[in-house]
């Protein structure tokens, strides 16, 4: 059975008293001092709309000040090409929103709400500035929905980092939940990044923001709050109204919001870079231009190149097995007797590698060789003798 908007709210004021006893809350004259010297809430705005009033924090941060190694200035000239072809949207950055939410994380399912939404978008001026929609009480929420869903409304793509499966979700639920049928947020064009970046940099150990943020943008947080301890934090914020309490909430946020552009940025670098990349990314990119008749040929005759050594067994027999499914048996064919040659003797990707061949009607010498030696299994001689037929 679903709970109810005030069976929702007496546990959160359940939980908020038994915070008020664990910390002592300062009288509201004190909140209020507190609020006035808090560096992030004096460049706060509060605004009106047809629900109530709402809050947000806008804060500028120039391109020379930025934490990372990447040059921002790049933003104003990435490939139409490149980009087009990421995020299926004819698009610039101008058009673009990076958007990353903070929630309640107190309730499960639909009950989940996000109290702090940052958004990050691109100045002419080698500037970037973030908007951060905040609630600092719980019937603030449908007001500051509203002004994100009319904010949202100057940009036509959303940048997120797994945000087709939580933050896009969250917010449409809880838009729904309120009421406010304006504009469906979950039909905005959209780029997730972190779904991207996954099979791009599908060899990473980690496929974390903040591994990303350190591996390619060598930016290391000091002092980051883990996102575990958020919600706790802000039900003590709701409890106190003590804005010092949510100041490192807030950097986390504007950190997850600025370094999708850094990731934005990094993945048009090794575009840029191609064919120079490492191996690994190199083939990565192979597979997401797959159909891309030019960089294919590009690719192919730099893996030519190539000796391969950096990639493991499984890599070589899942990249093969991408490209002969593409119908790409040149470079399929390309990595098995890389493959080979490095000493692979597995019998199901010499298999891959003799069933390609057989249909192309072609083996290298070389190859020819080192099959003859290797102790090959009775599907795999009878393959090999009929390729040795045929060419």
């Amino acid at each position: 059975m679903k709970k109810d908007k005030e069976q929702i709210k007496r546990e959160l004021l359940k939980k908020i008293e038994k915070i008020n006893r664990k910390f002592s809350v300062p009288k509201k004259k004190e909140v209020l001092d507190k609020a006035k010297e808090n560096s992030f809430i004096q460049n706060g705005i509060e605004d009106k709309n047809e629900f109530g009033t709402f809050f947000y924090i806008e804060n500028q941060f120039s391109f020379g000040n930025l934490p990372y190694n990447i040059n921002f200035k790049n933003i104003y000239h990435l490939d139409p090409v490149f980009i087009e072809k990421i995020t299926d949207e004819k698009t610039t950055y101008k058009d673009w929103v990076a958007l990353d939410i903070e929630t309640s994380g107190l309730l499960k399912d639909n009950e989940n709400f996000a109290f702090l939404v940052g958004l990050c978008y691109i100045n002419d001026n080698n500037t970037l500035s973030v908007r951060q929609y905040f609630m600092r009480d719980l019937g603030e929420e449908k007001a500051m929905l509203l002004g994100l869903l009319d904010f949202l409304e100057n940009f036509s793509l959303i940048l997120t980092y797994n945000g087709r499966i939580f933050d896009i979700p969250v917010l449409r639920e809880r838009i729904y939940k309120n009421g406010i049928f304006i504009l469906d947020i979950g039909k905005l064009p959209h780029f997730d990044i972190y779904q991207f970046s996954k099979n791009f940099y599908k060899h990473s150990p980690s496929k974390k923001l903040q591994f990303f943020e350190q591996d390619l943008l060598n930016f290391v947080r000091k002092g980051d709050i883990p996102g575990s301890e958020i919600p706790e934090v802000y039900l003590r914020f709701i409890g106190s109204k003590n804005y010092s309490i949510v100041e490192g909430v807030i950097w986390h946020n504007i950190w997850d919001v600025i370094t999708l552009f850094g990731l934005m940025l990094k993945i048009e670098e090794e575009y840029e870079n191609f064919p120079q990349n490492d191996i690994k990314t190199l083939i990565n990119i192979l597979v997401i231009f797959y159909d891309d008749q030019k960089i294919i040929n590009i690719g192919y005759n730099e893996l030519k190149k190539r000796k391969l050594e950096q990639l493991e067994e499984k890599e070589f027999l899942k990249s093969a097995s991408f490209f002969k499914k593409k119908k790409l048996s040149n470079i399929a064919i390309l990595l098995c007797e890389k493959g080979i040659i490095n000493g692979i003797e597995d019998e199901k990707f010499i298999s891959e590698y003799l069933i390609i061949s057989y249909k192309e009607k072609k083996i290298s010498p070389k190859i020819l060789s080192i099959l003859t030696e290797v102790n090959l299994s009775e599907k795999n001689k009878k393959r090999l003798n009929k390729i040795i037929k045929v060419v």
